[in-house]
């Protein structure tokens, strides 16, 4: 007698950039549980130096200024804290009860951070520490090297991938994201970026420059931000997943404790590859995608790289914000 499958499904979080004033705001007024895991954000981080003295996350979050939310040290746990508020409310309206499915996790650059919150294997007070070391360690590291990320219009074949790293990389310039079949990102110092629109055109390969992007973000540059945040991983009391979590280095399965810890320091300095985690994902069955955060950013990815379905956005009774890719997952 065969034994029915479960559907398999993927709970997803975005990275960096989806931050805005007055996130979680009226979620924090409405649902005590999100009060209470905010809460321990707030314990958790304490305040945050700004120009008007010391204020806590959930201040800056639903109050702002901009200029201070956007910092990476404030934006990376904030989003962390908002993506985990998600999950949280999205598995109060089942009830807790994902029995009919299997589920499986990822997340962008930093959104893996909470997908091993939602994994099992970083508590979520933890989750928040690295995040808040590797926050600060990131801005510190775009200070030391000042620069920014370009797009690349070109389909990203591996073949392609190779043309650009001999292009791009005598000049300091590296690979930082591969997010779908149609464009590279890449990153450098001001001054080699400066210079690939002329190194890029006898190619014939267009581009442009991604404005607001604080700094080099997963390159050779953010070197010091790896060594520092190093030693919190080697530390961090990180278990094994309950749930399968595909990493964004090299699109692999994380299994055990220390591949955890080789991915997170590894993403700091190498390329985001969200196409291959999809692709990795679906491989492993997967045939929903559920994000949690503040926009639909992967899920309007997600078809540009499977190249079937659909991505519908959805808003749930509880006025979150929560998309899914290819089949609605809540009524």
């Amino acid at each position: 007698m065969s034994v029915e499958q479960k559907p398999k499904v993927a709970w997803v979080f975005p990275g960096q950039g989806s931050q805005f004033v007055g996130m979680a705001a009226d979620l924090y007024s409405t649902y005590p549980g999100v009060k209470k895991t905010l809460d321990v954000a707030n314990d958790t981080l304490g305040p945050f130096s700004t120009g008007s003295g010391g204020k806590f996350l959930t201040e800056l979050m639903f109050k702002g200024p901009i200029e201070v939310l956007t910092e990476t040290r404030v934006t990376q746990p904030g989003l962390l804290a908002y993506g985990e508020v998600c999950r949280e409310l999205f598995e109060d309206e089942n009830n807790g009860d994902f029995s009919e499915w299997e589920i499986s996790t990822s997340g962008h650059s930093l959104g893996l951070y909470t997908a091993l919150v939602a994994a099992g294997a970083l508590s979520f007070e933890e989750a928040l520490r690295l995040v808040q070391i590797r926050g600060e360690a990131m801005q510190e590291a775009c200070i030391q090297n000042p620069g920014g990320l370009y797009v690349v219009r070109m389909e990203t074949s591996e073949e392609n991938e190779a043309e650009l790293i001999n292009l791009v990389s005598p000049i300091g310039v590296d690979v930082a994201s591969v997010n779908n079949g149609e464009q590279f990102v890449v990153g450098g110092l001001k001054k080699s970026l400066d210079q690939l629109p002329a190194l890029l055109e006898p190619a014939r390969i267009r581009g442009f420059l991604l404005k607001g992007v604080a700094g080099p973000f997963h390159t050779r540059h953010m070197q010091p931000a790896r060594e520092r945040l190093l030693p919190a991983l080697e530390s961090s009391p990180i278990k094994p997943p309950v749930v399968g979590i595909v990493g964004n280095t090299k699109a692999w399965v994380l299994e055990t404790v220390e591949q955890i810890r080789q991915e997170l320091e590894a993403q700091l300095t190498s390329a985001v590859r969200w196409k291959d985690a999809v692709l990795k994902l679906r491989q492993e069955g997967v045939q929903r995608f559920v994000e949690f955060g503040t926009k639909t950013t992967l899920t309007d990815m997600n078809p540009k790289i499977i190249g079937e379905g659909r991505a519908e956005k959805i808003l749930t009774s509880l006025g979150l914000h929560i998309a899914t890719s290819w089949e609605p997952v809540t009524s």
